[in-house]
């Protein structure tokens, strides 16, 4: 068994329970769209990268349009908040006998296979990675199993600029190797969208098409 794993971290689409600054600036049905093709995209990069790809979701579908995941392992989010849910999905993936586990959402369907291959790379001759986005969150967290630790998602401020800070502070008072990657491009709203449809290079081709097909509705919210 690779002892590899990536974990997508995700809400299973649902209409009118996405992500909710995107929703609000593109309404419920665009957004839910953009939800499966961010998914789809992240998937078709992890196929690249050789690793396990275990969804760890939520929501009360359970599934997601049918198909999407394909053969990958579902395990299902658990615990109080949203800390507990993160620790939780690293700890279900460590108890199946991986070694090291990387943990991604999907608002950067234009992550790249190489980033998260040197994520894991990382993990070689360090005990914890992680990639920090632009709004002071992050997108990307590895751990070895031996590294885990409770603190490190206790009393985190989510949604909020601290969080890559609060969270490194953790990791650092645990007195564990830290890598700290360059730093990661996330969809938040429509100015994102915008960026993401004129990336030629980006590996988002599922998402980048469907903004194509929709360029006139998307720029009406801009």
């Amino acid at each position: 068994m690779n002892k590899d794993a990536v974990i997508l971290f995700l809400r299973y689409p649902e209409r009118g329970k996405m992500k909710v600054r995107l929703a609000q600036e593109v309404g419920d049905d665009l957004a839910f769209e953009l939800h499966v093709r961010f998914i789809r995209d992240i998937l078709n990069t992890l196929r690249a990268v050789n690793a396990e790809t275990i969804i760890v979701g939520t929501g009360s579908t359970g599934k997601g349009p049918p198909g999407i995941f394909g053969k990958s392992i579902r395990l299902v989010q658990r615990g109080h908040n949203f800390g507990e849910r993160l620790h939780n999905a690293f700890a279900d993936v460590f108890y199946r006998g991986f070694d090291r586990a990387a943990l991604i959402g999907i608002e950067c369907p234009g992550l790249r296979a190489d980033y998260i291959r040197q994520a894991l790379g990382e993990l070689g001759n360090h005990d914890a990675v992680i990639g920090p986005d632009r709004d002071g969150g992050y997108g990307l967290l590895a751990l070895h199993g031996r590294s885990l630790r409770a603190e490190f998602f206790e009393d985190i401020p989510w949604g909020t600029a601290r969080v890559f800070v609060e969270t490194v502070g953790k990791i650092e008072d645990a007195l564990l190797e830290l890598s700290i990657l360059d730093q990661m491009e996330r969809v938040n709203g429509v100015e994102d969208l915008v960026r993401l449809a004129g990336e030629g290079g980006s590996p988002a081709i599922i998402t980048r098409q469907f903004l194509e097909q929709h360029r006139e509705k998307l720029m009406e919210n801009i």
